[in-house]
């Protein structure tokens, strides 16, 4: 989903929380709409998965502190204060033309 700002990386919802011309632009509106369904979505994978989830012992995510709130939603089955949780670190970088090439 095209949920953040070109070359800025940013959410369009933590853009428009700092104001400025361009939160009501086209761009702005779609980004505005994918992260909303984005939100639905994961949270609609969650509630599906809440029988295993709750029968698991650990639970790895991956989830940068910008998207943490898309996997905690109050209705989610899983919430930031489940002591099962775990964090992975993960650092992703983008490929270079070489390795989308060996594809």
């Amino acid at each position: 989903r095209y949920t953040t700002r070109r070359k800025q990386g940013g959410s369009q919802a933590a853009r428009d929380s700092v104001g400025g011309q361009y939160t009501s632009s086209a761009g702005a509106s779609i980004r505005r709409h994918n992260e909303a369904k984005l939100k639905e979505e994961v949270l609609e994978i969650l509630t599906s998965w809440s029988d295993a989830l709750a029968e698991c012992q650990r639970v790895f995510i991956y989830a940068p502190s910008l998207n943490r709130h898309v996997i905690f939603q109050p209705s989610s089955p899983m919430q930031k204060n489940d002591l099962r949780i775990r964090s992975v670190p993960l650092s992703v970088s983008r490929p270079t033309t070489e390795e989308v090439d060996m594809q």
